[in-house]
């Protein structure tokens, strides 16, 4: 713009999309009776745009990860009685109240059954005879239902139940799990791909709470079992990967490789990098991070093993292992990777969006100060392109 005649008219905002930013926010944030809230009182549910192809993917679709072929009892079940009946009065609500199953019924006859990794979204925004306000109404209800069922995850996660997790992602969000430990190795042809990887290094994650979780309630001989049984299958998987790959024949070198990474310290750091990446695709993991990890998980598994040696963990060198911090941080991370298998954006957009307005009012603040102090004819025109690609508007999103 090189002045005010080329200046462009302020154009309004339509209120729906401000509407559904803030919906989305709060479903992004686990704010279930206030998105409920708010889509009903906003008009988001009479006016029918969310069901609208103006809305976005993840909201205006159906997710169902549900397969009615997988039981959870096929799955490793930690604690015995733990079945469906058990779960489902661990789907709680923000009040606590428990929280209905999502109908399945209605949800499989609007989807088409998959097999794939991915969480089914199928964008048919109204089944034959149903109006657009109906279609919206049955997506929040299906937004708040789901959204109950992954607090409940984290909430357990949070309370020392990592099983009980783990039999919910199972049962409704399973891709999150994919590849699911079993005692029968997988058949496995070629290298993972990064969603078979970063699930993988997720379920480990879990199964190694778990395994603090016993160990925290003095089940010393239990944890052990367990530790045999499952963790000690995680290396088994990244063989196989390796051995069906060109150019490996074997492993027994890896364990005297040195570790990128230190997981004898006390902060939380080891945990997390057992996550490689956030990104779920189908970018091929390359053999080096195959190696390098396996290496790494190996030590994980070794040092958390070692704490059913102390006869008081709480006062030993691994009491970081048994802190509130590793489950809260286990937590987010469920819950990113459910997120992600929703289809959700990494970052709900009214954050973004907030950043960006609080960073282009700054930088204008600025500008204006510094040009009251020039002359006019040395004033330059203010232009959006100089504005996006300054340096100020870099270092605030680096």
């Amino acid at each position: 713009m090189s002045g005010a005649k080329d200046e462009i008219p302020a154009k309004p905002v339509d209120s729906s999309s401000l509407h559904m930013l803030v919906y989305s926010y709060l479903l992004h944030n686990n704010c279930g009776r206030t998105a409920q809230a708010f889509a009903r009182t906003c008009g988001l549910a009479s006016s029918g745009r969310l069901a609208s192809a103006e809305a976005p993917t993840y909201l205006s679709s159906i997710f169902n990860a549900i397969d009615e072929d997988i039981s959870v009892d096929a799955l490793p079940n930690p604690t015995p009685g733990k079945g469906k009946a058990a779960l489902a009065g661990k789907a709680i609500d923000t009040n606590g109240h428990s929280a209905k199953e999502p109908n399945r019924q209605s949800t499989e006859t609007s989807l088409r059954k998959d097999s794939g990794a991915d969480g089914l979204l199928e964008r048919d925004v109204c089944s034959d005879g149903q109006s657009e306000t109906e279609r919206a109404n049955e997506l929040i209800d299906h937004h708040i239902e789901y959204l109950r069922i992954r607090q409940s995850i984290c909430t357990s996660i949070e309370a020392g139940e990592p099983e009980v997790a783990s039999d919910l992602l199972s049962t409704y969000f399973r891709p999150v799990l994919l590849p699911a430990t079993s005692s029968v190795m997988p058949a496995v042809n070629s290298l993972p791909s990064r969603r078979e990887f970063n699930a993988l290094l997720l379920r480990l994650r879990l199964d190694t709470q778990y395994y603090v979780e016993l160990i925290a309630n003095h089940q010393e001989l239990d944890a052990l079992e367990f530790g045999q049984r499952t963790l000690w299958k995680y290396p088994d998987f990244f063989d196989s990967w390796l051995e069906h790959s060109l150019g490996f024949s074997s492993h027994t070198s890896l364990a005297n490789q040195p570790f990128s990474r230190s997981f004898d310290s006390p902060c939380c750091s080891d945990m997390n990098s057992l996550t490689a990446s956030d990104q779920d695709n189908d970018e091929i993991v390359s053999r080096e991070e195959l190696k390098m990890k396996r290496a790494e998980i190996v030590q994980h598994i070794t040092n958390v093993g070692a704490l059913a040696a102390y006869p008081n963990p709480r006062k030993s060198s691994l009491a970081y292992l048994l802190s509130q911090d590793r489950r809260r941080e286990l937590a987010e991370a469920v819950n990113a990777a459910i997120l992600r298998c929703m289809k959700f954006p990494k970052e709900p957009s009214l954050v973004f969006l907030v950043r960006q307005l609080a960073t282009a009012s700054n930088f204008l603040a600025a500008q204006r100060s510094s040009a009251s102090k020039l002359p006019s004819d040395a004033q330059s025109p203010w232009s959006l392109h100089s504005f996006v690609n300054s340096d100020s508007v870099s270092h605030s999103f680096a």
